[in-house]
């Protein structure tokens, strides 16, 4: 289990800023960053179905498409929450609506 109580600063005028140990955290695996890129170039909350969809195109290649819906099923489970609980995202499960904090997104998306 991954531990998710690491440790994050808030900047008044960007919101979370994050330690270097956050950050490899969040980075780590693959799926999580290509969220991360997907989000930060949103400009509004996004429904957790269109977010997987964008993922599993990014993801896909001529000889593997990805499963749209291994997709969102790790991204509910293991992926959103882990951005939620730093910071880098608001997501409501019940309503599958995540909503990205754009200055932290870009800081782990580049």
């Amino acid at each position: 289990m991954i531990d998710t109580t690491t440790e994050h600063t808030t900047d008044q005028s960007s919101g979370p800023v994050f330690d270097e140990s956050t950050r490899h955290q969040v980075l780590a695996e693959e799926r999580r960053r290509t969220a991360c890129d997907v989000l930060a170039e949103r400009e509004h909350d996004v429904q957790l179905g269109d977010l997987a969809d964008a993922v599993a195109g990014r993801e896909a290649s001529d000889h593997a498409p990805a499963s749209t819906e291994a997709v969102r099923v790790t991204l509910h489970h293991v992926h959103l929450p882990l951005l939620d609980d730093v910071g880098a995202v608001d997501y409501d499960p019940s309503t599958t609506r995540v909503t990205p904090s754009a200055a932290p997104l870009d800081e782990l998306a580049h």
